[in-house]
């Protein structure tokens, strides 16, 4: 059961009023953007476009004794070879908050869009702008397969926030009895989103047949870190796979999500997938160890810092782009100069630097200097090394 058009969520943050008249953001605003198609018709897919916006990156008015603030989103779907264009959307999304304190602004905003597309390659492109302040906007365009998901076959995996049986059909969110709110931020772990639920639909199974569910999670390295299987018997032809995963435990990094079909005798039938990202504070990096965690990948940043590095690897990262090692040049001490590294990921915004320097000599490494938009930046960071 599919929703057309445009539908919204968002989660009121209810506290006290501040006195302020308005709130501007330092950091960049950021765009958090997902997808997933499913089987529609004989010459159509489903498209769902999910959408996040994180709250304390939005600029606000205070207005009726509420902070108000508006996002024009303008989405684009064209085909690839051709440029006929499909989908020409523009919309306003209202938002209001009660309160602009830290706590409340830990929420993130999210919406999602439907429509049903034939089959076919198309170019997305989606621009998000912070309408109180034009200047501050993001984008993403990204390739997009519509597929007929012939035979037995699996849709587009969903990675989501909470999946919940439910009755209520006018939620913005419905579809097959449950309410599946999507995590456009594909960010999980132990600060925000705990426990990871996927949803993905099963086409064209024999009824009552026996098979098997298979999950997969792959690191950064192609290597795999949980692994589980399970017996499924279907009362229908098309049926619906929600899973959850617990993220707590995994490290800091990105992971690749595999959910796979396999027969009674062990054929593989279907497969889906999709990377998302953890962010575990609490846990050590692997082979980061001997260095602050202030020095390991991602735990400098908070959960809603993630999103600008996030959003775009999942869709341009190559296969051979996933296996790679990012590099770590590792400076000791010498008479003049203080013992610091330099963190390069070639595959965030074209590649980043991050410079942690070890300024007390007991391995205690601090951000001194990055490239990454948004983040600490000193030029003249060499000097700290003295």
């Amino acid at each position: 059961m599919k929703h057309f058009g445009w539908v919204w969520f968002f989660w009121l943050i209810l506290a006290e009023c501040m006195t302020g008249q308005s709130v501007t953001p330092t950091a960049s605003f950021v765009l958090n953007f997902d997808y997933a198609g499913f089987r529609h018709t004989e010459h159509a897919g489903y498209l769902e476009l999910y959408y996040g916006f994180y709250a304390r990156l939005i600029t606000y008015e205070f207005r009726d004794n509420r902070y108000a603030a508006w996002i024009k989103l303008t989405t684009r779907l064209k085909r690839k070879e051709t440029g006929e264009v499909l989908i020409n959307q523009d919309a306003l999304l209202p938002l209001s908050a009660a309160d602009t304190t830290e706590a409340s602004f830990r929420y993130t905003y999210v919406s999602q869009a439907g429509y049903s597309v034939p089959h076919g390659e198309y170019i997305l492109t989606v621009l998000a702008e912070d309408s109180l302040s034009p200047n501050r906007r993001d984008s993403i365009a990204l390739p997009v397969s519509v597929s007929s998901f012939s035979g037995t076959n699996m849709s587009d995996l969903e990675l989501c926030s909470s999946i919940k049986e439910s009755e209520d059909r006018t939620d913005a969110f419905y579809k097959n009895s449950m309410i599946v709110v999507p995590n456009p931020t594909v960010v999980f772990g132990v600060t925000a989103n705990p426990v990871l639920f996927s949803y993905a639909e099963v086409y064209d199974v024999e009824k009552d047949s026996v098979y098997s569910i298979k999950i997969s999670i792959t690191d950064s390295r192609n290597k795999v870190v949980k692994e589980s299987s399970k017996p499924r018997s279907y009362k229908v032809r098309n049926a619906v796979e929600v899973n959850t995963l617990n993220c707590t435990s995994l490290p800091s990094g990105r992971y690749r999500y595999y959910l796979i079909l396999v027969s009674s005798g062990g054929k593989e039938l279907a497969k889906t997938s999709k990377t998302f990202f953890v962010y575990n504070p609490h846990l050590e990096v692997p082979q980061a160890s001997s260095i602050s965690m202030k020095a390991s990948e991602l735990a400098g940043f908070s959960a809603d810092e993630l999103a600008d590095e996030f959003r775009k690897a999942q869709y341009v990262a190559t296969d051979q782009e996933i296996r790679e090692q990012d590099e770590i040049e590792r400076n000791p001490s010498s008479q003049e100069l203080k013992p610091y590294e330099v963190w390069r990921y070639f595959s965030i915004e074209n590649g980043v630097e991050f410079v942690f320097v070890d300024r007390s000599g007991f391995t205690d490494y601090v951000l001194v200097h990055s490239t990454k938009r948004g983040e600490l930046r000193d030029d003249s960071w060499q000097r700290s090394l003295r």
